[in-house]
């Protein structure tokens, strides 16, 4: 066994070692920052120029080349130029960059070979251009980066300005915005694997005039497959109105925008996207849909599941929370020319809410005379909720379904008393109000009303027991029931209870009532009596101060036939 070297010995060893690793070091270190000296960037020009032409499909141009140390290049040596690109066909600028840095292996490169590890371009304005025939002007390099067998070199584009420019027709009369910048904009595109493989996107822009990211990450192809995140914050949908608003048909919207959604599948086909948005202080301008003011909302996050084709908006699901509401969205939307109204077909199911709280969140302005005073000028307190189908064009859509109240108290100008609680649901069908057992509460009586209704013409079933007469009369005083009170027989002035069977029908301006009521201990005030009043057997002429109807007929007789 050897014997181990004496402390004296082995110090002088380990600092021989020492001396010896920090001359290596040393001699790397003064060959790096001697490189630029010792390599001579020339004749890498016409090589690079020709790989960057095979690759692009375009003229591509160098200046001002030189070599960089690898001490300002991550340890390796970089050759460094201005980068123009102009495309053939038309002499248009593709890519001009003033630095582009592609990082070499050293040993390679003393042997005079180039072998490119990373490419670096800075502070270019690139071009991305659609032709009308759908090809991209940069669609070589796509092909080539997807057809070369290997590991691709890394590509990517710091602090650039991308101007898009599209001359395709996504639907017939219609074509799409015909330019769009992005300053600030970072790329990095990658081969991920296998040929024809996407290529990995990451990417942030920042628009000319907008603050605010918007960064996209996944996989793009050049055939239009799209598998990305994308994550805003802050976002304004006015930055880019050129798109979606001839798309969508939409008008004059503004929010601040939080998205994240994923987006995937194939473009024009469709794009699936899932995710959230949450607007702050929305505006929704659209005179034809809100009226002169627009719609706006404080908070409002909607919970996406949909698929965008070129053509509609199909709707999986659609989830919209405000303040005071939440409802739920299915159907589809198909989308036209600009200008024009979109076709809907849509099904709109809401929470359980309290219209007095929520309706300054609620497009009232979208919903049509009478009721949309009546909503906005009454008040009280209870719950609501509705289920409805939208067809038809979207700024005036045929509205269907349900009403359904729950304990809903309505006090309004256009009623001389209150209604103190509404219950059962309200049928929305053919431009009519259609009800079935619709109870009104008024103090501690019922009404319970079955029938239909619209704009011209009534034909309600109005029945209650033990109904007390003077919370009628005050109901019957109100403007709107002014054409009913008329045509009763005996003017409301009354006290007690009655049992009611009535069948109203005809005109607003023309009402015919029939029926029978049946009076319990009731009380008739001077002045009630505007006629006849009709018995079984005969007629009876109440006359002033008082007339007591329980003492001259059996307890509950048809007094109106």
């Amino acid at each position: 066994m050897p014997e181990p070297l004496p402390p004296s010995r082995l110090h002088r060893v380990l600092i021989r070692l020492f001396g010896v690793g920090a001359g290596v070091l040393l001699a790397l270190v003064l060959l790096a920052a001697a490189l630029p000296v010792l390599v001579d960037p020339s004749p890498y020009r016409l090589p690079l120029e020709q790989a960057l032409s095979q690759a692009t499909g375009m003229v591509a141009s160098l200046e001002q080349l030189e070599v960089r140390s690898p001490l300002r290049h991550w340890g390796q040596p970089a050759l460094v130029a201005r980068l123009r690109l102009v495309e053939p066909s038309s002499t248009e600028v593709a890519l001009a960059a003033p630095q582009l840095a592609v990082r070499l292996a050293l040993r390679p490169l003393l042997r005079g070979q180039l072998q490119p590890s990373q490419i670096t371009i800075e502070g270019a304005n690139l071009l991305l251009h659609r032709h009308v025939d759908g090809l991209w002007n940069w669609q070589p390099l796509l092909n080539h980066l997807n057809e070369t067998p290997g590991q691709p070199t890394a590509l990517e584009c710091l602090n650039t300005t991308l101007t898009l420019v599209d001359d395709t027709t996504i639907t017939a009369n219609r074509r799409t915005p015909a330019t769009y910048r992005l300053t600030q904009t970072h790329l990095h595109l990658a081969k991920l694997g296998a040929s024809g493989s996407p290529l990995k996107l990451d990417a942030q822009f920042l628009g000319e005039q907008e603050p605010v990211p918007l960064h996209l990450q996944g996989k793009v192809a050049w055939n239009g497959e799209v598998d990305v995140q994308l994550r805003a914050t802050g976002l304004r949908p006015q930055r880019f109105r050129p798109y979606w608003q001839p798309w969508l048909g939409l008008r004059e919207l503004d929010a601040a925008s939080d998205l994240n959604w994923h987006l995937s599948g194939r473009w024009p086909e469709g794009l699936s996207i899932v995710g959230s948005t949450q607007l702050q202080d929305l505006n929704w301008q659209w005179s034809t849909i809100w009226g002169p003011d627009p719609f706006h909302l404080d908070e409002l996050k909607l919970d996406v599941n949909g698929l965008f084709g070129p053509d509609q908006v199909q709707l999986q699901r659609l989830t919209l929370t405000a303040t005071d509401w939440a409802a739920l969205a299915t159907g589809r939307i198909q989308t036209l020319e600009p200008n024009r109204n979109p076709q809907v077909a849509l099904e709109i199911v809401t929470s359980w809410l309290d219209p007095y709280r929520a309706r300054h969140s609620l497009p009232l302005a979208a919903v049509p005379e009478p009721y949309r005073g009546l909503l906005q000028t009454a008040s009280g307190q209870g719950d609501m909720r509705s289920e409805l189908t939208l067809q038809g064009h979207l700024s005036k859509p045929q509205i269907e379904g349900i009403v359904e109240f729950n304990h809903l108290a309505i006090a309004s100008p256009e009623l001389a008393r209150p209604i103190d609680a509404v219950d059962g649901q309200v049928l929305l069908k053919d431009g009519q109000l259609k009800f079935r057992d619709l109870r009104l509460r008024l103090s501690d009586s019922a009404l319970v009303l079955s029938g239909q209704l619209n704009s011209e013409r009534v034909q309600v079933q109005v029945q209650g027991q033990g109904v007390q007469l003077v919370q009628l009369q005050a109901l019957l005083a109100s403007k709107s029931l002014q054409a009913l009170r008329n045509q009763l027989p005996i003017q409301p002035s009354l006290e007690g209870l009655a049992d009611l069977n009535l069948q109203v029908q005809g005109t607003l301006a023309a009402l015919e009532i029939k029926g029978e009521v049946a009076l319990i201990e009731a009380m008739l005030h001077p002045g009630a009596l505007q006629g006849e009043v009709q018995g079984e057997a005969q007629t009876v002429e109440f006359s002033p101060p008082v007339a007591e109807p329980s003492s001259l007929f059996s307890p509950r007789p048809p007094l109106l036939q």
